[in-house]
C-alpha cells in the first residue's frame, strides 16, 4: 500500500514535465561539462543525486538535468575523514563507517 502510495506522488509529481536535456553524468568533468553548457545557453539547472528524493524534485519543465547517479565514489581515510560522492545514500556510508567503528548522523 505505501509502495503504491508512493509511486501514485511521484507519478502525479513528475507527469508532464518535460527537461530540455538530461545528462546522465560519469565523472566530474562531466558535470563541469553540463553546467557549462547550461550556462552559455541560459537553462537552470536541476540534479538528480542518489535517487532518495522519491518526489522527484529535481524535473521541471525546460530545465538542464544532470544525473550525477553513477558518482557513487565512498571512501574513508585513515584520518576518520570521508569522500562521498553525491549519489551515496545515507545507509551505505554508514554501513561503510561503521567497520570502522563510525557513523554518519542526518535528519
Amino acid at each position: 500500500e505505501a509502495s503504491r502510495c508512493r509511486n501514485f506522488a511521484v507519478n502525479a509529481h513528475a507527469r508532464g514535465y518535460q527537461p530540455q536535456y538530461i545528462a546522465v553524468c560519469e565523472s566530474v568533468e562531466d558535470v563541469q561539462k553540463c553546467v557549462q553548457l547550461a550556462a552559455a545557453q541560459n537553462l537552470t539547472i536541476t540534479v538528480r543525486t542518489g535517487g532518495h528524493n522519491w518526489f522527484g524534485c529535481y524535473l521541471r519543465d525546460n530545465v538542464f538535468l544532470i544525473d550525477v547517479g553513477k558518482l557513487n565514489q565512498l571512501e574513508i581515510h585513515s584520518n576518520n575523514t570521508a569522500t562521498v560522492g553525491p549519489a551515496v545514500v545515507g545507509h551505505e556510508l554508514n554501513e561503510v563507517a561503521a567497520k570502522r567503528g563510525l557513523c554518519f548522523s542526518a535528519g
